[in-house]
């Protein structure tokens, strides 16, 4: 089982989710970024409208608080730096942009339909 930290979002209209994000134990910097982005599609799927603002946000993990943010920190992707008391290290964006789907090295691509009959025994 994994320890991944549990994003916290309070939207401006007190709307509350909480999201999973993956964490690799390694690395120091928790995911900002993708916590918001998982919290807002939660947001839109629950509600079907667009989120508004995120006001307050936070990651934890078993109950302990590991980093909080308020508005102004959300609003502005170089402001993102934790609350006094909260963890000592900025969260900053470890996702990578990936190439588009059968243009990842590694993954097998099935053969068009018109390339399969091709091959019919």
């Amino acid at each position: 089982m994994t320890h991944s930290p549990v994003f916290v979002a309070t939207f401006n209209d007190d709307t509350q989710t909480r999201m999973t994000v993956w964490h690799a134990p390694e690395h120091k910097i928790l995911n900002l970024d993708r916590g918001i982005r998982l919290s807002q599609h939660a947001y839109r799927s629950r509600r079907g409208q667009e989120s508004p603002p995120i006001v307050a946000a936070r990651f934890e993990c078993d109950g302990e608080i590991l980093a909080s943010y308020v508005a102004s920190e959300l609003s502005d992707d170089t402001a993102a730096e934790p609350m006094e008391g909260a963890a000592s290290e900025p969260a900053e964006s470890i996702t990578e942009p990936q190439p588009p789907r059968g243009q990842r090295p590694g993954l097998f691509t099935p053969p068009r339909r018109a390339e399969r009959r091709r091959f019919r025994l």
